[in-house]
């Protein structure tokens, strides 16, 4: 009961954008679960723009993690994805990148892991700060 107190205590504008994030991770997420994956193809959501919703990029990653908590299991790369297509349909042009770093521990090699993250602005938006051990693989957007 607490955190509904707490939403509705919200500038109404942030309902919305909280309201607007939890659609666009489920999408994220949905899409990913049952969709090949293709950089690019489609995740932009540039489509639909809207001159009246004017959240700032840093407002609009603020949504995308709060409401990331609260769904649960969310990997990063549907939190930079969703974040994407929020920013292109309020006009803002960013930049997904996945990439790779060696899994280690104790000296031996236990694989790879992935890491996603939205730029914004020649910044890490989503999924930084440090991605320094990462090597980029992959890196799209608008």
């Amino acid at each position: 009961m607490q955190r509904v107190g707490k939403f509705l205590a919200l500038h109404p504008a942030d309902r919305r954008l909280l309201a607007n994030a939890a659609l666009a991770v489920s999408a994220a997420r949905i899409r990913l679960a049952v969709m090949p994956f293709r950089a690019g193809k489609g995740y932009s959501c540039s489509r639909h723009r809207s001159s009246t919703l004017t959240s700032s990029p840093d407002r609009i990653a603020w949504a995308v993690n709060v409401v990331s908590r609260y769904l649960g299991n969310v990997t990063c790369l549907a939190r930079a994805l969703a974040a994407h297509g929020m920013l292109a349909r309020r006009g803002y042009s960013s930049c997904v990148s996945i990439g790779v770093a060696s899994n280690q521990e104790g000296g031996r090699e236990l694989g790879l892991i992935a890491h996603a993250w939205l730029e914004f602005g020649g910044r890490i938006l989503l999924g930084g700060p440090d991605i320094t051990g990462y090597t980029l693989l992959l890196k799209w957007g608008n």
